[in-house]
């Protein structure tokens, strides 16, 4: 069979067509939608319970004046040039003990970012203010922090980490540690 001239117009085109879908292809696997990875947002172990004692030596249950956990931790990030912008958002759930003889309290959170060596090279504290309605012994409080990020040309967000959790004394974080052993 001896090809016509449409034939061989036909192969061009779809050639032509071959060659725009290689080349749009290729575009958009260059220029890809998906944001890059978001950095690990997790709560410091350790810091993720609070325990307010009344003052003096007594660490019993009866001298227990408000107990918190951060629960529920959620993430998001955007890219902005050479900065990632992170939002962390968590609950904070606080039960008044029985020594407790206000229906308000202050408890202080902290939100830092750890560099790819490990490094803090950011901590902020924030205080969130609880307060028990009359009658009610546990309540919780929704909390939510930006941390923003520079990034270099090498590096992206999956390179860093934010940790969260409650700002503990010395005493506190050894109270954490001998409930958990």
């Amino acid at each position: 069979m001896i090809p016509t001239r449409s034939a061989g117009r036909r192969v061009r085109s779809l050639a032509a067509l071959t060659l725009v879908a290689l080349i749009l292809g290729a575009c958009s696997f260059l220029d890809s939608s998906t944001p890059p990875p978001c950095p690990n947002v997790s709560i410091l172990a350790g810091s993720e319970r609070l325990v307010l004692f009344k003052p003096g030596p007594g660490r019993d249950i009866i001298d227990i004046l408000v107990e918190a956990d951060i629960s529920n931790l959620r993430a998001a990030c955007e890219y902005d040039d050479l900065r990632v912008d992170v939002e962390s958002a968590f609950e904070i759930i606080a039960a008044r003990g029985p020594k407790a003889e206000t229906s308000r309290v202050i408890i202080v959170f902290f939100a830092a970012i750890i560099d790819p060596n490990g490094r803090v090279i950011a901590k902020e504290t924030f205080e969130s203010r609880v307060e028990f309605p009359q009658n009610r012994r546990r309540v919780g409080v929704r909390e939510q922090v930006i941390q923003q990020i520079p990034l270099t040309k090498l590096t992206d967000g999956r390179d860093y980490q934010v940790l969260v959790g409650f700002q503990l004394t010395p005493d506190q974080l050894e109270y954490n540690q001998s409930r958990r052993r």
